[in-house]
């Protein structure tokens, strides 16, 4: 693909990348990077590429492999992909979830706005813990990741309606800082 090309590229377009073989999602275009596409690839791995290793795909929908020929098929690869999620993850999010509602109300977040520090702590302490070796939470005997799941999943749910206390400081130089250190 060639730099003028990939101003039909945006957001979501649908490319190949020729390095892995594989179809991927435009996430990003930044002209001013030696690699200016950011691909996404179905397994959530992303890439930085070059123009000549991507190539513009069929439209919104990559060709096969289906085993159909059915238009669901075709209209429901390019929807959010929810079988990507393991039913184990969902299990561990659903036991941290249950533990809250027992504690504090299902869904008690939609109810009074919930400040966005104490569910980014709560979420990094529980990290912490796992990551020191604790896999499960003492008070309730849940998996540690599950409820750090839970603490972000309640500031994601808190941002989509509106009861989110967004509290977190100015905007920092920390991503930039990634862009400018990771490859």
């Amino acid at each position: 693909m060639k730099p003028e090309d990939a101003l039909k590229l945006t957001f979501g377009s649908k490319i190949y990348s020729t390095i892995h073989d594989e179809w991927a999602t435009v996430v990003k275009i930044d002209t001013k990077r030696a690699k200016p596409v950011l691909i996404a690839f179905e397994d959530g791995g992303e890439m930085w590429m070059l123009w000549d290793e991507l190539k513009e795909g069929p439209g919104k929908i990559p060709e096969g492999p289906y085993p159909d020929n059915n238009p669901k098929t075709a209209l429901g690869v390019s929807k959010v992909p929810m079988h990507l999620i393991p039913p184990i993850v969902e299990g561990h999010l659903a036991m941290a979830w249950k533990n809250g509602a027992a504690k504090y109300g299902p869904y008690n977040w939609r109810h009074e706005k919930i400040s966005s520090s104490v569910y980014y702590a709560a979420a990094k302490r529980h990290m912490n813990a796992w990551w020191d070796g604790e896999e499960l939470a003492a008070d309730s005997n849940v998996h540690h990741l599950g409820h750090a799941m839970a603490c972000l999943g309640m500031i994601l749910d808190g941002m989509s309606v509106n009861k989110l206390n967004d509290d977190r400081p100015p905007a920092g130089a920390f991503p930039q800082f990634l862009e400018d250190n990771n490859e």
